[in-house]
């Protein structure tokens, strides 16, 4: 693993695509990592945080325990000196655990009001996004901020919400000039709604996966990157025991 100073951008640990972004993006900015199931969104992610360089990094899980993520980042030999945001766990221990005993005592016959008492009385509520919102707005520069994934979000709180959400990110990374990374699946919104979060990105990487007889193949492509229309293009890239990697260039 490369270490970078903070004088320098080292952005995904990707090359060539961390010289194109270094060479034509200033601090703070905002990139955006869309894909399918399976693509690899949730490694490019990983691999984001490991290469902070001096910079303090804050992970928001909303999919995998914080213990599946040092775990992953272990098998791979990639720095994991982070702070994770484990929604993921808080989000089962006080919200799908109360679901699954409530669904559990119902099975047995006690009825719904007194299943609710039963359950429902010592839960402490909590809303996950502004939660985030809290402990990123905590950080201080130099820092880089990881949320995997938005989709989470989505689900429990809407479009508008989201969106209102990362506008807020975005701004606080562009005021201390340092850098945040989101994914989130692609087309599984709203025309409109993607729309919008892509134009709140100053970056945006789609991962892709193609099947065939012979097997699979990924593709990276660089989509997006502000003021540099002409950087943009398409790579095939390879998983292999440094993570992801630009196998060769499709066009650009």
């Amino acid at each position: 693993m490369r270490s970078r100073r903070w004088n320098r951008l080292a952005v995904v640990g990707i090359d060539p695509l961390d010289k194109t972004l270094e060479e034509n993006l200033p601090r703070g900015f905002l990139i955006l990592v869309t894909g399918t199931a399976g693509s690899g969104t949730e490694m490019l992610a990983k691999q984001f945080a490991a290469n902070a360089g001096d910079e303090k990094v804050l992970y928001v899980s909303t999919m995998e325990r914080e213990s599946t993520i040092l775990k992953t980042m272990e098998k791979y030999g990639w720095k994991a000196d982070m702070k994770v945001l484990d929604i993921a766990s808080l989000h089962y221990d006080t919200v799908l655990k109360k679901e699954l005993e409530i669904s559990t005592y119902r099975q047995e016959g006690i009825s719904v009001s007194d299943v609710k008492n039963l359950v429902l009385r010592h839960v402490k509520k909590i809303n996950f996004m502004t939660l985030s919102l809290y402990e990123i707005s905590k950080m201080t520069p130099p820092f880089r901020v990881v949320i995997d994934s938005l989709d989470f979000y989505f689900q429990h709180y809407g479009h508008e919400n989201v969106i209102s959400m990362l506008t807020t990110v975005r701004a606080h990374v562009q005021h201390n000039a340092c850098i945040a990374l989101v994914t989130m699946l692609k087309e599984a919104y709203p025309v409109e709604v993607h729309r919008v979060i892509e134009g709140l990105s100053d970056c945006i990487i789609e991962l892709d996966i193609k099947y065939s007889e012979k097997g699979s193949e990924h593709y990276l492509t660089l989509r997006k990157v502000l003021n540099h229309p002409d950087k943009t293009g398409i790579y095939r890239c390879m998983i292999g025991a440094d993570g992801i990697s630009i196998w060769s260039g499709i066009s650009r």
